[in-house]
């Protein structure tokens, strides 16, 4: 393998490492705050009005989505959200 391929190659086995690293990392946050009450920010292009200033509660997650519910203005409501519009979850402590 010539000296520029076997470059491109590390990089790309970096790249996968760290991709690898950052779900276990989400997974694990998730897997800890499964069932506890959070507060999600959202991206701006992705706000959810619903949602915005509200507690909720993680129920469940998978892959690149969650499942949570909320007591809104509206009433209880469950949502699944994809975790790619989250911008931060803010782990509340439960009463």
């Amino acid at each position: 393998m010539s000296e520029m391929g076997s470059k491109i190659a590390k990089k790309r086995k970096d790249a996968v490492e760290e991709e690898s690293a950052a779900k276990g990392s989400v997974s694990r946050l998730l897997r800890d705050a499964k069932g506890r009450t959070v507060r999600l920010t959202f991206f701006d292009e992705e706000a959810d009005i619903d949602l915005f200033n509200t507690d909720c509660r993680i129920v469940d997650y998978e892959c690149s989505w969650m499942k949570i519910e909320a007591d809104t203005k509206k009433g209880r409501i469950e949502k699944l959200i994809p975790l790619s519009s989250i911008l931060s979850l803010e782990v509340k402590e439960d009463k």
